[in-house]
């Protein structure tokens, strides 16, 4: 039996000082995140050279009912399926070099870009044919010598998609061509950082628990998690233009966020499943991951099959299945939060709820406030990154207190089984330990083992002589020597008193383990003042004679008994010794 050292085993956390922690990291958080914008705004890549220049051009917008109107900025009308809008950008006004290129992105649209009366720029036309959505297209058009020397408006032609709205030119600028690569960085620097850093660290938390998966060295809530933070972090990337930094695949980069954003409900609602407090609510979490997983397996389906069906035709669906979820998701938790008293359950709370509202004001201004200005399939990102960063944080801060809650409940029972089976005294195995170990040899039908009952002459004496001290002194004594002497397989422990019980699993190994503890006993027993011995009783189990363990303790005992009659030696005065 394998005695683990108990003297090394964790302090228990305190709950003030945890909250102190806690609070301590999350506020240093941010302060962080804070500091790392303010350094990016003085000495990030924007420079002079890069400049904004949507208020330089402006728009012919062209309906499809036959109306018409000019607007002097890169923001224009909603224009829809039949509708164009031309944005000319006048090379005279945007004080721009040969080596500077015009830098945008537009989205779910067919684009035409004209110098000099040639086409410079074609996107769109060919999945235009096909019925295939284009996405979130990066575009960077060099500004040549003959346009600067002529002074010719740039013009960039836009004609939205089927099911598709815009409104603008995202981000229109003008910037030196060596760092137009880093285009969809300007101003997001901090963002750029921390959801790489999130999509970095969780891609390779959930692929180390899918490699362990086969060993058991995962939990389902750990997966549920990682692939939530891998699936949002890729949305927002992907949603920002951001996957151009670290992707040359057009394709990847434009589309993206949209398989992303119907499948993050799925291991989100799975998680919450897991952790649901009661049956109710986990059926409803049940019934929304279920939607959930039909709303990504159709839509994807369609996307991949069926003409003039993409994603970019049920963004309307998934806005208001999404705006169901989270109001599901902050009536649920505000409903059960008098249950959740626990510092984690407190800090998932105010994560979710505030998470639910951000979504949900973020749902009403796409779709209420700016339907007639801006496109409808665009998200204002300063709503959702607050979002994913107070929810993922939340998140994380959880399942790292569940953490520590579960460590908590570990070193409390780790606190009860020393209180049951070590004796408090020598350290070594208590009789209740010795009955349970008793218990799993007689479960194991093992027919061969031995059983030694040891007692410590003389306790009494010493009592009465020199106090209990030196009483509590001699059975540590003898627990040193049986734990020094024990080898091989089988246990020990203090029985009570000054008795001890030992069983070998080996019979064979019995007589080495006898003689090597005597000897011990007699090597360092000289310390005392008085003489140090002990009365023993052996019973062997064979297969030829087996004995049940109870039985092989009953007869150890009564031989120790015999054995303690013959040895027994009165005690000689104090004085004698000191002689």
């Amino acid at each position: 039996m394998n005695i683990p050292d108990f003297t090394k085993l964790q302090t228990e956390l305190n709950k003030k000082t945890l909250r102190r922690i806690i609070l301590s990291v999350f506020i240093a958080f941010f302060i962080l995140v804070l500091l790392f914008d303010v350094a990016f705004k003085i000495i990030g890549i924007r420079n002079k050279r890069i400049k904004d220049i949507d208020d330089v051009a402006y728009t012919d917008v062209y309906f499809s009912d036959g109306r018409s109107m000019t607007v002097q900025s890169a923001s224009f009308p909603l224009i829809r399926y039949g509708d164009k809008a031309v944005v000319h950008i006048p090379i005279s006004k945007i004080d721009a070099r040969s080596d500077d290129q015009i830098c945008f992105v537009f989205y779910n649209s067919l684009v035409r870009v004209y110098a000099n009366n040639h086409t410079v720029y074609n996107n769109g036309d060919h999945y235009n044919n096909g019925g295939h959505m284009v996405g979130n297209v990066l575009c960077r058009i060099p500004i040549t010598t003959a346009a600067l020397k002529k002074s010719q408006d740039i013009l960039i032609e836009i004609r939205p998609q089927k099911y598709a709205s815009i409104s603008k030119l995202i981000h229109l600028r003008v910037m030196p061509a060596e760092e137009a690569s880093l285009y969809p960085l300007v101003d997001h620097e901090v963002d750029f950082m921390l959801f790489i850093t999130i999509l970095v660290f969780s891609s390779f938390v959930l692929g180390l628990m899918i490699i362990f998966m086969p060993f058991g060295m995962h939990t389902p809530k750990g997966i549920a998690l990682a692939a939530f933070c891998v699936t949002v972090s890729c949305w927002f990337l992907g949603y920002n233009d951001m996957f151009y930094i670290i992707s040359d695949n057009a394709l990847i980069c434009s589309r993206i966020e949209y398989p992303a954003l119907y499948f993050a409900p799925i291991p989100l609602f799975i998680y919450f499943f897991m952790n649901a407090p009661d049956k109710i609510t986990k059926r409803l979490y049940l019934f929304f991951t279920a939607a959930s997983v039909l709303i990504f397996t159709v839509t994807t389906l369609l996307h991949l099959f069926a003409a003039e069906w993409n994603y970019n035709r049920t963004i309307p669906l998934i806005h208001v299945f999404i705006a169901i979820s989270v109001a599901v998701l902050l009536f649920v938790y505000l409903r059960t939060r008098k249950s959740r008293t626990g510092i984690s359950d407190q800090i998932m709370t105010i994560g979710v709820s505030l998470f639910c509202v951000l979504v949900m004001m973020q749902i009403i201004e796409i779709n209420v406030f700016h339907t007639n200005h801006a496109e409808l399939t665009r998200i204002n990102s300063s709503y959702s990154t607050l979002a994913i960063l107070v929810f993922v944080t939340s998140l994380i801060l959880n399942s790292a207190l569940k953490y520590f809650e579960s460590q908590q409940i570990m070193f409390a029972k780790h606190q009860l089984e020393i209180a049951a089976y070590v004796d408090a005294l020598t350290g070594i195995p208590s009789r209740s330990a010795c009955y349970k170990e008793l218990q799993a040899l007689t479960n194991s039908n093992r027919k061969d083992f031995s059983i030694l009952f040891i007692d410590a002459n003389n306790l009494k004496h010493a009592n009465d002589q020199y106090g209990h001290e030196m009483g509590d002194k001699l059975i540590c004594f003898i627990s040193n020597c049986l734990r020094n002497a024990f080898q091989g397989e089988g246990f020990y422990g203090r029985w009570g008193g000054d008795e001890f019980l030992v069983c070998i699993h080996d019979p064979s190994d019995a007589d080495k383990f006898l003689k090597e503890f005597l000897e011990l006993i007699k090597k360092d027993g000289g310390t005392f003042a008085f003489p140090v011995t002990v009365a023993y009783g052996r019973a062997d189990s064979t297969t030829e004679l087996p004995l049940t363990p109870e039985a092989a303790v009953n007869v150890a005992d009564a031989i120790m008994y015999q054995h303690k009659r013959k040895t027994k030696s009165s005690m000689p005065p104090p004085e004698d010794r000191s002689t």
